[in-house]
């Protein structure tokens, strides 16, 4: 057998074989662990569907109409995040192919259905209103605290903020 214009010799293609076997037993239990993945979800959500029929979920103490308001809040939360990586890797003012919006546009309406998010969280109760001011005023603090490119103007909009 030729192997690159050489004879490759018996131990060679033993070495090869091996090699081919080993292969093929890490590809096979990497097949096992993926189909056994996949049967571990199928479960799960089969449980979750199940819980949502009955009002309830697998989760003690969680409503299927509280999931629902999580499942918004999370799903707005990675909106913001996508359109904010897309802000840091084109600009805030780059035209894209969502809709003929430059991106702060878009993070302008992705911000804003976060904000409805937490609305609907507040509105049932899920969290409390003046708890947010509360983690907010001191969140912005720390962050403009440690800023290092936000000027003056952050140091007046947290005294606006107290």
């Amino acid at each position: 057998m030729r192997f690159f214009g050489v004879f490759a010799g018996r131990r060679e293609l033993m070495a090869r074989a091996l090699r081919a076997e080993e292969r093929a037993e890490r590809m096979a239990a990497q097949i096992a662990w993926h189909e056994e993945q996949g049967a571990r979800r199928e479960s799960e959500i089969a449980k979750m569907r199940e819980a949502v029929a009955s009002g309830n979920s697998v989760i003690s103490g969680i409503t299927a109409a509280e999931i629902e308001r999580l499942a918004l809040l999370a799903e707005s939360c990675g909106d913001v995040a996508r359109t904010v990586a897309m802000a840091v890797q084109f600009g805030m003012d780059s035209l894209g192919p969502h809709g003929g919006y430059t991106t702060r546009q878009l993070l302008e309406h992705r911000v804003g259905n976060l904000y409805a998010a937490m609305s609907v969280l507040k509105d049932a109760q899920d969290v409390s209103e003046p708890s947010i001011r509360f983690w907010f005023a001191r969140k912005k603090h720390l962050w403009f605290k440690r800023s290092r490119y936000q000027g003056s103007t952050a140091n007046t909009a947290i005294s606006a903020a107290q």
